[in-house]
């Protein structure tokens, strides 16, 4: 809640917020993989989530979906026409969209499985990154901040999924350039 969003803002470094200590137990011991979901967009602020996610699949194996809420618009970035049923994603706009989450992450390294996810929604993008780690069964999301203070909080990816979230968080802050 709070207090967890507080230190994720001021912290220079990355925070990560355990909710359920069991799977990350089972992968200390290696007895299972860590169920990751690196949710990012198309900003610098992914870059930090994408280097801590690499630490983690360097300490062991993870089942590592990256994740990335796109609104329906998102077609004429591709130069297609807009949807015609937002509720339908058009599996060209999410072949190509996996294909630039791929560059964006590149060779993350580490042992395990690498999922791209394009997943569709309006509104809080917080809201559908909650959504999509409840249907990849995540153990931990991992997600890059702007440091947002003020009013600005209030749509703060991060910030929703640290005060809605039942799942571990781990926030990687923005390095400045």
């Amino acid at each position: 809640g709070g207090t967890s969003e507080r230190i994720a803002v001021e912290c220079p470094v990355p925070v990560v917020v355990v909710r359920d200590a069991a799977p990350f137990a089972r992968w200390a011991r290696r007895e299972a993989p860590l169920r990751v979901l690196l949710a990012v967009d198309f900003t610098e602020s992914s870059d930090s989530a994408i280097r801590f996610t690499g630490l983690l699949r360097a300490a062991g194996p993870t089942e590592l979906t990256v994740g990335h809420v796109f609104h329906p618009g998102v077609s004429s970035r591709y130069g297609l026409e807009p949807l015609e049923i937002p509720d339908d994603p058009d599996a060209s706009v999410e072949a190509l969209l996996r294909r630039d989450l791929a560059r964006l992450v590149g060779d993350i390294g580490g042992d395990g499985p690498v999922v791209y996810r394009p997943y569709q929604g309006e509104g809080r993008i917080g809201d559908h990154v909650l959504e999509m780690a409840s249907d990849e069964r995540a153990a931990l999301v991992v997600v890059g901040t702007r440091r947002k203070r003020g009013y600005r909080r209030l749509a703060s990816v991060s910030g929703v999924i640290l005060h809605h979230g039942k799942v571990s968080v781990a926030c990687a802050p923005r390095v400045a350039p």
